[in-house]
């Protein structure tokens, strides 16, 4: 009298809810990639030309004649996107430094050594890709913030500077593309 009996069990109720919580689940992380990819696709049709003026303080004369030359490509040094291609304008100063004089006096004093150690202050743009945010940041190629007097290290194929962002103006150019 001891038959055992085997109970044929189907799909119960919590096996049922366990496979709807995962096609959930599933469906939502399917749909938030999706999302993301078509934003991203939107945000990068929406860029536009800018040009973005900046700052490199105290430099040799001759780096700047050298290297910050029109065409010059400059790129970001903590993401490796493309920061810019240097335009055609070029303006130099001597370079400044404010010291401390003896009495506590602070005076500026600037560089104008007249040989190849002539430091200058130097002021380049660059056209640039980029597009504001909802909350009117611009964005670097969509994805870097980038504001006004903002330091911001960047480099090209033969140099490294950080350059003070000192503004930021849509190309008169971007309407064409």
């Amino acid at each position: 009298m001891n038959e055992t009996k085997e109970k044929k069990r189907g799909i119960g109720a919590l096996d049922v809810l366990i496979i709807i919580l995962v096609v959930a689940v599933l469906g939502n992380a399917g749909l938030r990639f999706w999302r993301s990819r078509r934003a991203a696709a939107s945000e990068q049709a929406q860029l536009g030309n800018y040009t973005i003026q900046f700052t490199v303080r105290n430099i040799r004369d001759s780096s700047a004649k050298d290297y910050l030359t029109e065409g010059t490509v400059f790129y970001l040094d903590e993401n490796n996107q493309v920061f810019g291609t240097v335009d055609q304008n070029f303006n130099s100063d001597y370079a400044s430094r404010y010291y401390e004089t003896k009495d506590g006096q602070i005076i500026l004093v600037k560089s104008e050594i007249e040989n190849d150690l002539k430091r200058v202050d130097v002021m380049r743009s660059v056209t640039a890709k980029g597009c504001y945010d909802s909350d009117n940041r611009f964005l670097l190629n969509g994805v870097t913030y980038l504001a006004l007097n903002r330091e911001v290290s960047i480099h090209s194929k033969y140099v490294s500077y950080t350059v003070l962002v000192t503004g930021i103006s849509s190309s008169a150019n971007s309407e064409a593309e």
